[in-house]
């Protein structure tokens, strides 16, 4: 998740902008919501700060960065004790071949290679 910062109220940033005047008057209060601006007079260009995140937004969401993420998140979930697999895939659908997740394989993410006994 990214989001811009915002000031909550009865922290010591709230304070301390508050003490600089520089919170903005919000009709909505809507402190804390990651789809509104700054609520706050930033130091820097605000256009700086809006070119930054969306920079950074399309490198976090990337395809290949964001279904990697979703790969290794998916590889690190583990099984109950006792309790069996509950998500089945029918013969020939789903997930029928995986990539290499040996960490001595040479094959790039999400190739499948082969040849290591993990593949």
């Amino acid at each position: 998740m990214l989001g811009l910062l915002q000031a909550l109220p009865n922290t010591a940033l709230w304070e301390r902008l508050k003490k600089e005047e520089r919170l903005m008057d919000s009709i909505d209060n809507s402190t804390g919501d990651q789809n509104t601006l700054m609520n706050f007079v930033p130091t820097r260009p605000v256009t700086d700060i809006a070119r930054e995140y969306v920079e950074g937004f399309w490198t976090l969401y990337e395809p290949s960065n964001y279904l990697r993420r979703c790969i290794e998140q998916c590889l690190k979930i583990l099984t109950v004790q006792g309790r069996g697999q509950t998500m089945q895939f029918p013969l020939g659908r789903g997930f029928g071949t995986r990539a290499c997740a040996a960490p001595s394989c040479g094959a790039s993410f999400g190739q499948f290679c082969g040849t290591s006994p993990s593949c």
